[in-house]
């Protein structure tokens, strides 16, 4: 699941496509030049991003922040989620609640999680650096 359209999500589109993966598309906002592009990719769309979520196996975010998408991930949405997915993280960090996510993730309800941005960058929530730790302790990388 590919959640908005920016540049970025555009060229994860079209490696998806690539690679034969499945997409579903959740578009927050979407101007003429993204509705041309979605004409000529293979791709679902949905209506709510509640809808997508118990669906997807990768929840890949590319939504602008701002108080509109202020924890647009949070324990609900975080919980809709199958334990197999993987949620990914390049836009903004305020976008997911991350004392929600390291809870998430304390308890298994996601696979894992893939973070560019953090919510009060430089600082990066205690808890998901105390996750983080636990897991390099566990795998032989």
């Amino acid at each position: 699941m590919l959640l908005n359209y920016a540049k970025l999500c555009k060229r994860q589109t079209l490696f998806c496509q690539r690679l034969q993966i499945k997409l579903m598309l959740r578009y927050l906002t979407a101007g003429v030049s993204v509705q041309k592009f979605l004409q000529h990719v293979t791709q679902k769309t949905v209506d709510s991003i509640d809808a997508l979520l118990p669906k997807a196996d990768f929840v890949s975010l590319h939504c602008p922040g701002g108080k509109e998408n202020k924890h647009l991930i949070y324990a609900r949405r975080l919980n809709l989620m199958r334990p197999t997915a993987y949620l990914i993280n390049t836009a903004r960090g305020e976008i997911v609640d991350e004392q929600m996510l390291a809870n998430a993730l304390k308890l298994n309800a996601i696979a894992g999680v893939g973070l560019d941005v953090y919510e009060r960058e430089p600082v990066v929530t205690p808890e998901l650096i105390k996750f983080a730790e636990n897991l390099a302790k566990k795998k032989n990388f």
